[in-house]
């Protein structure tokens, strides 16, 4: 265990020495500042900790501190690990003191600002929650798209270089795909497209209806005239074919997947 625990601690000290050449000085800044260290309270002592954005803007404010709220040192999680010492002094301060720290404004009780300032933390959570869910979606429509116009199938390495991320900013949202059938894995490691798109696409009632209606007339016509038909819709400055119904010759009256012409 201390083999273990010292392997883990000096990995940590590395730091920015860590890189060939380094970057910086050795040495975990954050462990040796005086204000990172549990705080003794009137039944014994406490540990916090104030990580993510969210709880930094809402420790802030309960410590009646709304001038640091825009300070750029303090607004993210890189900017605070550059400034790490200077963030562990502001962090701690409100807590070591025997008085809490205030800056004049209106005092409200301890529970009000709490309640008020988790509240706050929640909307802001909720909204990043629904930011990240936009861009998750956003990487899934682009690897839809990405193998719906590829001629070959594609490995994970090669669909992040072509969407210009990462493979891990992808895995995860390709193994979603392949659970809900809408990708398929060809083999060992390349990824194709599926039919469940085209299949969504034609079970859509419009769709579904104006191929019902359609299809028989198209099979008299290309009869009578000993020519194949196609079926087309137009959008998005696209003639989208839909459906096409060959010659009597052909044995079969065949609808094809969806392809996009030229108008």
């Amino acid at each position: 265990m201390f083999e273990t625990m010292a392997a883990f601690v000096l990995q940590e000290h590395l730091a920015q020495h860590s890189f060939d050449p380094p970057v910086g000085p050795a040495g975990d800044q954050r462990l040796p500042s005086p204000h990172n260290k549990p705080v003794k309270t009137a039944d014994g002592w406490v540990a916090f900790t104030i990580n993510t954005d969210p709880q930094v803007r809402a420790f802030l404010k309960t410590t009646d501190r709304d001038e640091l709220l825009d300070d750029p040192r303090f607004a993210t999680v890189a900017s605070r690990a550059r400034y790490v010492a200077e963030w562990f002094e502001i962090r701690g301060a409100p807590l070591t003191s025997p008085q809490p720290e205030c800056t004049g404004r209106a005092r409200r009780s301890t529970e009000t600002r709490m309640k008020d300032d988790s509240n706050e933390t929640a909307t802001v959570a909720e909204a990043e929650g629904r930011s990240y869910a936009l861009l998750a979606l956003e990487k899934g429509l682009d690897i839809l798209e990405l193998l719906c116009t590829s001629e070959h199938p594609m490995a994970q390495k090669d669909m992040a270089q072509r969407l210009g991320r990462s493979v891990g900013e992808i895995y995860r949202m390709v193994a979603c795909l392949v659970s809900r059938n809408y990708v398929a894995l060809v083999d060992e490691n390349t990824y194709g497209i599926t039919t469940k798109l085209f299949e969504l696409s034609h079970i859509n009632p419009p769709t579904h209806r104006l191929l019902f209606e359609a299809t028989p007339i198209m099979q008299r016509l290309a009869s009578e005239l000993d020519q194949s038909c196609h079926l087309t819709v137009y959008g998005q400055g696209k003639q989208v074919v839909l459906c096409k119904v060959d010659t009597p010759a052909a044995w079969a009256s065949l609808c094809v997947p969806a392809r996009s012409w030229m108008s």
